[in-house]
């Protein structure tokens, strides 16, 4: 079983100032910069924030990533399509929900479209329940 720990923006400049590491153009991308050095052990570096992983064994990290792409892919789908009406119709039922709203939740009319008018919709679906709102 690997060894494989986190590091730090500090320790992973620390780390690489310290031994003899060479930047990993193959295993390197858009996201992260990896460097690999004569023990073979290969330093994962997020470019957005300066920190990462240490893996103590390069092949490890190979291992991983090529499990990563070989995973089978599921196609796009939003995690909300089945709890909303009219499932994968929804948004192109939008406004014909939202001008429904008025009446499912008694109010006199539509609230401008603001935080303060979100914060009246969400008090009425508190009020009407949302049971109710959900038909």
């Amino acid at each position: 079983m690997s060894k494989t720990r986190n590091v730090s923006e500090r320790q992973a400049r620390a780390l690489l100032a310290e031994g003899c590491w060479s930047t990993d153009d193959e295993l390197s991308d858009g996201v992260f910069l990896v460097h690999v050095d004569d023990k073979n052990r290969a330093l994962q570096i997020l470019r957005s924030n300066g920190g990462g992983q240490l893996y103590e064994d390069r092949n490890e990290l190979v291992g991983l990533l090529k499990r990563i792409r070989e995973r089978p892919t599921r196609p796009d789908r939003h995690l909300l399509v089945d709890r909303l009406a009219y499932e994968g119709e929804f948004i192109s039922h939008a406004l014909e929900i939202a001008e429904s709203l008025p009446t499912a939740l008694g109010l006199e009319a539509l609230p401008p479209r603001t935080l303060d008018g979100l914060a009246t919709v969400e008090a009425a679906v508190r009020r009407a329940g949302y049971a109710r709102c959900q038909k």
